[in-house]
Order: structure tokens, then sequence, then C-alpha cells
């Protein structure tokens, strides 16, 4: 059964276009990109009832050192052997394939070449799909992809004169007529949709890891970062102190092997886990993004629309656990700082973790004032959820989200 489905996908799968180009004059190369091959995929594969589970094998690496016209450069040359395994939702049968692939980049940009590369070569010689110099139908389908291009491309910039128009509405309503208090709040505005790795937020890094190290006052403060992505803050935070405790929880396997990686060479009490915080203990759907830290255990919801330029590729499964159980599990006792990113699942994460949070001393939280995510929070719904809680400061806002600190008004610790 799990072939024929198999098969049924390769059926509908057409030629792809190689829509990015790396390098340029003698050395430039075109490619089809990861995301182009999943958003072909991805509707036929929903319809199959299949799902492709990704596993890490092997990581080998290398430094190579070579010269440029511009002087001596040093990159890191990863090679990953990894599992993909279909697996058939209806019958639970499974298809295993294993796979090679290398990936060189700067120092931590290594890794996520290769498994990026394998991914996307995996899918294209699995189901023998034809890019542009082996796809008989080249010219045809270039012809139409340069015109669904065309129109994306028109929708793109309607949508975002519709965003712009938003934003200027909202500032409006907000200020009236007071043009000082205008001039502002644009200012205000500008600095915030200037977007880090994290979104659209106030903070740059440098601010994140000096806000936390001021709240905390303390060298050896545990934290718990729910919702790690890739290492790049849990390794900011960690250098900010002498001796801390950091339990940080991913879920996308890919991203977290990133995250492994870069923690490791630390030498600190920091703890990765491979897992997404809810109010059950199991597993469930997680919807990847493609920029990785939009992924959420919640459905996207209006975030498809104020936030178009975001995909969501592709479902996958997702090991789950609580807070609770976490804390009870490790003898964790108090808890510092949480810092939580997890794109509307909020909800989720507090009620699996009340026990938790009674002994937390702040929260730093993403909220939404639209339902970016099915069911997501405002922070005064979060506000609710944590009765022991009141807010200290309202760090980032405008009318789609914010961020968010919460202080425990009982804490002993």
């Amino acid at each position: 059964m799990i072939y024929k489905k198999l098969l049924a996908v390769q059926k509908e799968i057409k030629g792809l276009g190689k829509d990015a180009t790396s390098g340029s004059g003698n050395f430039g190369y075109k490619y089809v990109t990861g995301s182009k091959v999943l958003e072909a995929i991805k509707p036929i594969l929903n319809e199959q009832g299949l799902i492709l589970k990704q596993e890490i094998v092997k990581v080998e690496n290398e430094r190579i050192d070579y010269t440029t016209k511009n002087g001596s450069k040093s990159e890191m040359l990863y090679k990953v052997w990894q599992k993909f395994t279909w697996i058939d939702t209806e019958t639970g049968e499974k298809d295993e394939n294993e796979f090679y692939a290398a990936g060189q980049n700067d120092w931590e940009k290594g890794l996520g070449s290769a498994l990026t590369y394998a991914e996307r070569y995996f899918l294209l010689k699995y189901f023998h799909i034809a890019t542009d110099e082996d796809d008989i139908d080249n010219s045809q389908r270039k012809a139409e992809e340069e015109k669904k291009e065309k129109e994306a491309q028109k929708k793109l910039i309607e949508e975002e004169n519709k965003r712009k128009d938003t934003a200027v509405k909202f500032i409006t309503e907000f200020v009236g007529n007071d043009m000082d208090k205008f001039e502002k709040v644009l200012a205000h505005m500008n600095k915030t949709f200037s977007s880090n790795h994290k979104g659209f937020n106030t903070f740059n890094l440098e601010d994140l890891e000096h806000y936390i190290k001021a709240l905390v006052q303390k060298e050896d403060p545990i934290i718990f970062e729910i919702g790690s992505n890739d290492g790049t803050d849990t390794v900011a935070i960690a250098k900010q102190f002498i001796n801390p405790e950091i339990h940080c929880f991913e879920p996308d396997p890919n991203t977290f092997n990133i995250l492994k990686s870069r923690v490791s060479p630390l030498g600190k009490k920091i703890y990765p886990n491979c897992c997404a915080l809810s109010n059950t203990i199991g597993k469930s759907v997680f919807h990847v993004a493609d920029n990785t830290y939009s992924s959420s255990l919640k459905e996207p919801l209006e975030h498809l629309s104020i936030y178009s330029f975001v995909g969501f590729p592709y479902d996958t499964i997702v090991e789950t656990n609580t807070l609770d159980n976490y804390a009870k599990e490790h003898n964790i006792t108090h808890c510092d700082f949480v810092w939580m990113d997890v794109q509307g699942a909020e909800d989720l994460v507090i009620e699996g973790g009340k026990e938790f949070f009674n002994n937390v001393r702040f929260l730093y939280t993403e909220f939404s004032n639209k339902e970016l995510y099915k069911g997501a929070l405002n922070k005064y719904d979060i506000l609710r959820m944590l009765p022991g809680f009141e807010i200290a400061e309202t760090v980032r806002e405008w009318y789609a989200d914010g961020d968010v600190l919460l202080i425990n008004k009982n804490y002993n610790g």
C-alpha cells in the first residue's frame, strides 16, 4: 500500500525550475531551493496520508583552509549520513532510505547546509523530479512558472501595501491628531520593523543578553529557554554568566542538531532537549516554517497573511513533554528566568507547567493580538492563566503581536 501511494506522489509531481543562484560569474550556478521542492510535494503527501521522518545517523566534520584574492579563509565541511523514513499514517507501513550529503560553509552554517542539501536532493532523486536541464517540457514549464511568479510578485506587493496601510491606520487611531506623538510612535514602529532572527523585535541579541542578566542579578541562574531554535540565543545568554544552568527545548530534529552542535563546545551546564513542551506527554503534529523560528504546535492562521513571506511547507511529528514532568524528572525546584518563544502555543506550555510556574521568578514571552495561530493568546489571556504573575513591562507591541515580561509576585526562591 505504501509503495502505491509513493507512486501516486511521483505521478503528480512535474519538473521544477531552478529558482535560486549561488556564486557569480564563471563560478555561479543555479539550483532548486528546498522550499520550492516542499511547496510542490507537501499537498500531495497530505492527500496520500504520508509523512517523512528524518534522522541523523552520523555526522563528521573537518576544517577546510583555502586562500582567496581577499586572503585566507577557513570553513567547515560537514558530512552527514541520514535516514529518511516514509510512514503511511493509515497502515503504519514504513519505507526506510539511507542518504549521504556534505555541506561546506562558514563554521556555524556547514551542518545546516548539509542537512538542507540532503533533504532537497533526497526528494528530487527519490521521485525522479526533473530540473531544468533534464526536463523535456522545460520551455513550456518555464513560461508557466514565469507567469505564476509574476502573479505571486503582484500579490506580494498588494499584501505589503495592505500591511503598510494597516500599520498607518493603527498609528493614526492610536495617536489621533498629536503629530509629535505620531512621529515618536512612527520611530518606534520603524525600530520594531528592523527584524532580527526571531522576528520583529525591538531587542537585538546584545540587548537580550544584558536584559536577562540585569533581571536575575546572579551568576548561576537556572534558565529555561522554550523554543531554542538553532541555539543562537542560547550561546549568547550562556556567555553572560559564570555558571548558568540552561534547559533548552527545540522540537524540530534538524534544528535541534544545529542547536546541540553550538552549545556542546561551551563547557557549561546546558541541557538541550529535542521535544516540544506542551500539556501532554507523547507525540504531536508540528507545523514547520521555512524560516524555522515560526514553526509551531499550533496551526498557522492569520500568520499566513500578516507575515505572508513566511511559508509552512510541511508538517512533521515531534516528541512532547510537560514542564511539570520535566522538572520532576530533573529535580528542579525553582527557575530564575523562562524565555518562551513558542509561536502561539503558550497555553499548552502553561497548562503543562502549572506547578512549575509557581516557582518561576520571571517569564518573558511572546503574545498575539491577532489569531496568528489557532487559539493564540494575548498578554491578558496569558496573565489569567498565571494568577500569581503581574506585568512588569510590555517590551514590544504592535497590532499583530508583542513581547511581555511577567514577574511572579509570590516567588520565594
